[in-house]
């Protein structure tokens, strides 16, 4: 899996809470690849950003998602998404998720993820698996079906009134109480998660 983090925290004081995002975005390969599998964005309305992708040649080695992380922030509202489509993989899956992770050697701070993968038929099984590889509590709300929001382009278009929010992490002295038992999750650039190589 390959991740990219944004490195900006969220200013709540200036753009209120919950925050409203700047831009998101997320495609998928339908019929033929030019060299990409799927990629997601993601931007904050104080000009933090970032995006990731997975190539064709890397979801052949395994590489099976990508995945923006936003510190120190949560969804307020978790969604998960999933369609069928006639691309290299039959379709894919998407999510806004909450998780716990590692930034600059500091354990347990909390992330707002946007994931999104290809990998039908157990799409959403993956979703929840590697949600639970990032941190999460890897249970995800029931997924959505977008098949006939898929653009011709590959663009995944997320109905407006199921896009989350974003408020404040919570109190230091309450992130204990969220660490998954015996979860690692210890570095953002590259993982190994349930025999899915990276490379």
């Amino acid at each position: 899996m390959r991740n990219g983090v944004i490195t900006g925290a969220p200013n709540f004081v200036k753009f209120g809470n919950p925050q409203p995002l700047k831009s998101f975005s997320a495609f998928t390969c339908i019929g033929a690849c030019g060299g990409f599998l799927d990629s997601v964005s993601l931007s904050l309305l104080n000009g933090a950003g970032g995006s990731a992708s997975d190539t064709v040649a890397g979801f052949r080695a395994g590489i099976k998602g990508s995945d923006v992380s936003i510190p120190f922030a949560n969804w307020v509202t978790p969604f998960a998404f999933t369609w069928k489509d006639n691309g290299p993989t039959k379709g894919g899956g998407f999510a806004f998720f909450n998780s716990i992770g590692t930034l600059n050697g500091r354990f347990g701070v909390p992330f707002a993820n946007e994931l999104i993968v290809g990998d039908p038929p157990d799409t959403f099984q993956l979703l929840e698996a590697l949600d639970g590889g990032l941190g999460g509590n890897g249970i995800l709300p029931s997924p959505i079906d977008i098949s006939s929001d898929i653009g011709s382009d590959g663009s995944v278009n997320i109905p407006s009134a199921d896009t989350p929010g974003m408020d404040p992490a919570p109190e230091p002295a309450s992130i204990g109480l969220l660490f998954p038992a015996g979860a690692s999750v210890a570095i953002f650039l590259r993982r190994r998660l349930r025999g899915l190589q990276a490379n």
